[in-house]
């Protein structure tokens, strides 16, 4: 039964001794004795006793409410005290956590670790195995054995061959341009083919004429 019906089932008494009361003073006059266990009680005793039970029941009710405001008290004040519990066994348990008989003058002992079996040290590494491949993370050396193989263009140039009369340049394609060696992510660079000897070539300059020679008289 709870605490709610109690109460409920208390006041409902009091309300219907109180009624009880009140009509036998009402009606005292023409109220008949009670006959209890060979004596005769008349209204106004009954009455008496009503108002006794009466002052007995609400006496109860009250001391039953502040017994449960004294209830909810000590649990009010047993939450703020954990806080400050918790830290000086923290302490106390650090500072002696060699000394036994130090730490049973407290009423502590000193921490237990943790000891796992070996069906749950099993699990722990496969599923640690599984999330790590459904990662993709990889280790030092996975990762140093992935390498990219990159193929550079070689860039070419443009050479300008102009003929005798100076006149229609003709483009000709110059050698490639090897990478620089050591470059990471290059090819094997192909053997250097030999440039022309000479890009420009110029007509022939005519040949000079002689001068005549010239005699003197005397």
């Amino acid at each position: 039964m709870s605490t709610n019906i109690i109460k409920k089932s208390r006041v409902n008494e009091v309300d219907a001794l109180q009624k009880l009361a009140d009509g036998l003073t009402q009606h005292a006059s023409t109220a008949p004795s009670v006959v209890l266990a060979g004596a005769t009680l008349k209204p106004s005793d009954v009455v008496a006793t009503l108002h006794a039970r009466i002052a007995q029941a609400k006496a109860v009710s009250s001391a039953a409410a502040n017994w449960h405001s004294m209830v909810q008290t000590d649990h009010t004040a047993a939450a703020q005290l954990k806080p400050l519990l918790s830290a000086a066994k923290q302490v106390l348990l650090a500072a002696y956590s060699t000394q036994l008989d130090v730490l049973a003058d407290f009423g502590l002992s000193p921490r237990k670790k943790p000891v796992m079996s070996p069906a749950t040290r099993t699990a722990s590494a496969l599923k640690a195995k599984a999330t790590r491949a459904a990662r993709g993370t990889k280790g030092t050396q996975q990762k140093a054995a992935i390498t990219t193989q990159v193929t550079i263009a070689p860039a070419t140039t443009t050479a300008v061959k102009v003929d005798g009369a100076g006149a229609n340049p003709v483009a000709v394609p110059s050698a490639p341009v090897p990478p620089a060696p050591g470059a990471p992510g290059s090819a094997v660079a192909a053997p250097p083919t030999a440039a022309p000897t000479s890009l420009v070539s110029a007509s022939p300059a005519p040949a000079a004429t002689p001068t005549p020679a010239v005699h003197s008289t005397s």
